[in-house]
């Protein structure tokens, strides 16, 4: 039992407004929040709105770093967006109404406690068919994709029509460019496979680079074709009718300029890729192994892949096993020089290659470039190499957990409680007879006891009000088996 009404300053509460400028609006949902890695606010605003956070105790309460508490304005930059009522009180007028970008206003909440520095803010934000150019998403039906865990991704056949296209920040190709009947084939692909994307481009790298970056996510290659001058999306799979696929054998390859298979050593046998999690944040890994190889060749030859557009440690899994195939495998190359049979071939097309001074008859191969030469020389280059490609539907290993459950629950309210007001005898015990007597007969003191709620539970903290009053914290401490705790009011 502890008592007195004398306060002492221990800390300071720090509140400041903020604008945060996120990324082009608008876009489809603002999901979450997160600050120092903690969530300050989850809902799903998809529209011009003010939340409220409440998280005071985020950081430990004012015991530790304070929390989180104040109004939160999100503006998804629409193009009638009005000025911000707040920003307008604070900078003065006029006041612009930040069109065109996602932003964040934070008017004059609680930041911190103790600790004068504002930690770092991060937000979940959801774009798919929103801020398109002319709000006209393309293929609507197929863009968006659900991956494991519920998150929304982006279809990267989506992506990249985007990227093509948007005239302020692609590459501002005509829509008239794109073979759409191709794209949406493209499109059906990956969203079958479950293969949704979630990805930021900074601009810190050209557009053209970041188009690539998604290609090697999704295994496919863009390709113009050379018959229509139309964009053409490739995905790099399986699935086709062997004999419908053109043939190149003597009757049209002009030399054989290459033909190698590599030893097996030669192969990687363990892929690592690296994936950002949409759920935590945090960037996982996932590690494959061809055991098979590895007890070849007596040891492990690791490669690493980095895919940070795949949103959960399932597609990672998927994604790895698809590069641990091609990786693994000693696949046949060879570069072959054709007659003008071979103009309309494209990068990521399937031919069958014949040459039976090598035995081969009918060989799969894969395009991985073609040269087209100049017109006079009638001579078309191409590098090849044998096919295996291809995105697992289902992975049949799972990432392996940690087997780590961390032993600290959150705080809980007590349940079994027994809450009084103190006797006079309890009063003379605690303050002495003499202050005891000198109290106002109408002061009471309110005496709690409690059960711990659970076995990790070791502080306490004991809040009073009245009436409808916001709650106050009247007692801090840690708690014994036989500690009784009493408070002024």
């Amino acid at each position: 039992m502890s008592g007195g009404s004398s306060t002492q300053t221990t800390g300071y509460r720090y509140y400041l407004g903020l604008h945060m400028g996120l990324c082009l609006g608008p876009v489809d949902a603002v999901t979450e929040l997160r600050v120092a890695d903690r969530v300050a606010w989850t809902g799903n605003v998809t529209d011009n709105d003010s939340v409220t956070i409440d998280a005071e105790e985020l950081f430990g309460g004012e015991e530790r770093e304070g929390g989180i508490r104040g109004t939160l304005d999100i503006m998804m930059g629409g193009p009638s967006q009005a000025p911000n009522s707040y920003l307008q009180s604070v900078q003065g007028t006029p006041q612009p109404g930040y069109r065109g970008l996602l932003s964040l206003v934070f008017r004059r909440g609680l930041v911190s406690a103790n600790n004068p520095y504002i930690k770092p803010w991060a937000t979940k934000v959801r774009r798919v068919l929103k801020g398109w150019h002319n709000d006209d998403a393309w293929y609507t039906a197929k863009a968006a994709i659900t991956v494991t865990g519920g998150e929304i991704a982006m279809n990267p056949a989506h992506i990249i029509y985007e990227a093509l296209t948007n005239p302020n920040w692609g590459m501002r190709s005509s829509i008239s460019m794109i073979d759409d009947a191709n794209f949406r084939a493209a499109a059906d692909i990956f969203y079958g496979e479950g293969l949704g994307l979630c990805m930021v481009w900074t601009r810190q790298e050209p557009i053209e680079d970041f188009v690539a970056v998604v290609l090697d996510h999704a295994g496919a290659n863009l390709v113009q074709d050379r018959r229509t001058g139309l964009f053409r999306l490739v995905p790099i799979r399986g699935g086709y009718d062997v004999g419908s696929l053109p043939i190149f054998d003597e009757s049209n390859i002009l030399t054989l300029d290459r033909y190698e298979r590599p030893d097996l050593e030669q192969a990687v046998n363990e892929v690592t890729v690296s994936y950002d999690d949409v759920n935590t944040g945090a960037t996982g890994s996932i590690t494959v192994h061809n055991l098979a190889n590895i007890t070849a060749q007596g040891g492990t030859v690791t490669q690493g892949r980095n895919y940070p557009g795949l949103p959960t440690a399932d597609l990672a899994m998927r994604v790895a096993l698809r590069d641990l195939k091609a990786v693994s495998t000693p696949l046949a190359k060879a570069q072959i020089t054709v007659n003008r049979e071979g103009y309309a071939t494209l990068p990521g097309d399937v031919i069958r290659l014949s040459w039976p001074k090598l035995g081969l008859v009918g060989l799969v191969m894969r395009v991985l470039d073609v040269r087209y030469g100049t017109a006079g020389s009638g001579k078309v280059s191409m590098q090849l190499a044998q096919d295996v490609f291809g995105l697992p539907a289902t992975a049949y290993t799972a990432q392996q957990a940690t087997g780590w459950t961390d032993p600290q629950n959150a705080p809980q309210a007590v349940v079994s409680r027994l809450v009084d007001e103190a006797t006079y005898w309890e009063l003379v015990r605690q303050l002495g007879a003499d202050a005891a007597a000198a109290l106002d007969p109408d002061v009471g003191y309110v005496i709690a006891a409690a059960v711990r709620p659970s076995g990790d539970a070791f502080d306490y903290s004991m809040r009073t009000r009245t009436s409808t009053n916001p709650y106050v914290e009247h007692e801090i401490g840690r708690a014994s088996c036989r500690e009784r705790v009493s408070s002024p009011v």
